[in-house]
């Protein structure tokens, strides 16, 4: 039997997971802003500020969840690399 300590822990993990999701997804809605009309092909990538963006939001996700503390700070639990996966599809 899960103690309640054990199902916050979850709950707290399954915060995390959803937040990293969001981030998934917003690289999507990033690209896709920005190549209306063409395709990323012809388009490319070429806006710095864009890239680190992308970059930066990624590092920022993975501190959050990954830096000792944050389970106190922000109720942020670390999550195995497999979890970020799940959220692949829906920002394709």
């Amino acid at each position: 039997e899960w103690t309640y300590s054990d199902r916050k822990k979850l709950e707290y993990t399954c915060h995390t997971a959803f937040f990293v999701s969001i981030v998934i997804v917003q690289w999507a809605d990033l690209i896709v802003c920005k190549t209306r009309r063409n395709s990323i092909v012809h388009q490319g990538m070429s806006n710095w500020v864009l890239n680190f963006g992308l970059v930066f939001e990624t590092l920022l996700a993975a501190f959050l969840s990954y830096c000792p503390g944050m389970d106190a700070a922000l109720r942020m639990f670390p999550l195995k690399f497999n979890w970020w996966i799940p959220a692949i599809p829906f920002s394709i």
